[in-house]
């Protein structure tokens, strides 16, 4: 079971995207959980345009109840679906303060919004997460110096 089957079981939520700040500080690729290049979006880091970008930017997690009624995200999740209404979207952080992914999880008009406890379990296993890319990003780079394999 991957940490994003953990987010989804223990939230009762879904898991649109995933997106990764790929060797550029400013902007993500929005990777929908669809292989192909050509469903890919690129998103600037900023204020002001989805609510992924924003977590991003200010490397907080952020919790909204109705997607559609926030005027602080005027693009939204960044795509349209209007069964989408509560939206909870966490930072991956790594122990050295880097934004390294984005995990956006929602729930459709049928279901209650999220509350703290979701959050809170949302934080723990994105702070896990951040640890080990970390962790992992250091074996690397160790590897290669030492020239193991």
């Amino acid at each position: 079971m991957t940490q994003l089957d953990v987010l989804k079981t223990t939230t009762k939520a879904y898991v649109r995207s995933f997106e990764v700040l790929i060797h550029h500080p400013k902007k993500f690729i929005r990777a929908r959980l669809i292989p192909t290049e050509r469903h890919k979006v690129n998103w600037k880091i900023q204020k002001g345009t989805t609510v992924a970008a924003y977590v991003a930017y200010k490397k907080e997690y952020i919790m909204v109840d109705d997607i559609l009624g926030d005027d602080r995200f005027p693009a939204g999740l960044g795509y349209e679906d209007e069964m989408i209404k509560s939206v909870l979207c966490v930072p991956v952080i790594e122990p050295d303060g880097q934004c390294y992914a984005v995990i956006e999880l929602y729930r459709e008009v049928t279901q209650p919004p999220f509350v703290k406890d979701d959050m809170k379990i949302s934080i723990v296993v994105t702070g896990w997460a951040g640890a080990a890319i970390h962790q992992n990003s250091f074996r690397l780079a160790l590897q290669k110096k030492t020239g193991a394999k």
